[in-house]
């Protein structure tokens, strides 16, 4: 598959930010050596964003499953809703609320 080099650092971006997301990182990821070195070595070109750019690509993605989310329920009868709260070994306080 041949990319653009504009649509190459939009992949690449996405796939940052779903690591992000998918794997609870800290935004300061990108300042990482080892982060710098592994996208140098894949490509060469590519420039990672900033802390404050990543952030608001999160964010935007969030945005993004919020609507969507309110567009699923908005036809939904009945939901049932479960939570769960727990503290890590490092002490950070956890809920998780899931909708069925």
């Amino acid at each position: 598959m041949l990319f653009t080099s504009g649509s190459r650092k939009q992949m690449i971006d996405d796939a940052l930010v779903n690591m992000i997301i998918k794997d609870s990182q800290p935004f300061s990821l990108v300042k990482d050596e080892g982060l710098r070195g592994l996208i140098h070595a894949l490509d060469p070109t590519h420039v990672l964003p900033s802390r404050q750019a990543l952030k608001k690509m999160v964010d935007s993605k969030y945005e993004e499953a919020k609507i969507k989310a309110k567009a699923e329920l908005e036809n939904v009868k009945a939901v049932s809703l479960t939570s769960d709260v727990w503290t890590s070994l490092n002490m950070d306080a956890y809920l998780a609320i899931t909708c069925h």
